[in-house]
């Protein structure tokens, strides 16, 4: 049996003003290095490709480390309870609200890392469809020659999570995949006034 759902990323605010000092170091850095990505990738945008890779493994690091702890808490499951079915939830991302942001990279992460992470943690499966979601350099093919496979490409940017187990335990399972997912992709209020300066100041 296929359950099938769809949701929204959410973004409470209520923690943002509750972070360690070292955390708040760590943000300022990361800042740092956004803002000298979009310098550098602004003037020279074909240029000095590997320093650009460096700057984005250590974006890619000081992120993880931001998030390290939720990554690393085993999940709490009950006993399972009842047959084992396939729990499917579409997570649709705010691309409209946060433009700036590039959702893909985010949650794959270097190599697939990031995603490979969110697996590990959750037991989900871990999949981004829609559009946007093919490699830049592949060309999304006519609305008339998609195969079933494809049709998700006209609807809007969103994860896939498959995860198969007992209802019970699934729906833990993708509720942390989705806080997971929700943590990593939207910007906290700390990281804006950092990347973009206090607009009361």
């Amino acid at each position: 049996m296929v359950q099938k759902s769809e949701s929204h990323i959410s973004h409470s605010r209520k923690s943002d003003s509750n972070i360690s000092s070292h955390t708040a170091d760590d943000i300022r850095h990361l800042a740092a290095l956004l803002r000298e990505k979009r310098s550098l990738l602004s003037s020279s945008p074909s240029m000095y490709p590997q320093i650009q890779r460096l700057v984005d493994l250590e974006i890619w690091r000081i992120r993880q480390k931001l998030f390290e702890d939720d990554f690393n808490i085993d999940l709490q499951l009950p006993k399972p309870d009842g047959e084992k079915s396939t729990l499917v939830e579409k997570l649709f991302l705010p691309c409209k609200k946060y433009p700036e942001v590039n959702f893909v990279g985010r949650i794959i992460g270097p190599r697939g890392q990031t995603a490979k992470q969110i697996e590990t943690a959750t037991g989900c499966k871990v999949m981004i469809r829609g559009k946007g979601s093919m490699r830049e350099g592949d060309r999304s093919p006519p609305r008339s020659a998609r195969t079933p496979g494809e049709q998700h490409l006209e609807e809007d940017l969103h994860v896939l999570l498959h995860c198969d187990d007992t209802p019970n335990r699934a729906r833990i399972r993708v509720k942390k995949a989705i806080d997971l997912i929700n943590k990593i992709s939207v910007p906290s209020v700390c990281f804006f006034l950092y990347f973009y300066g206090d607009p009361l100041t």
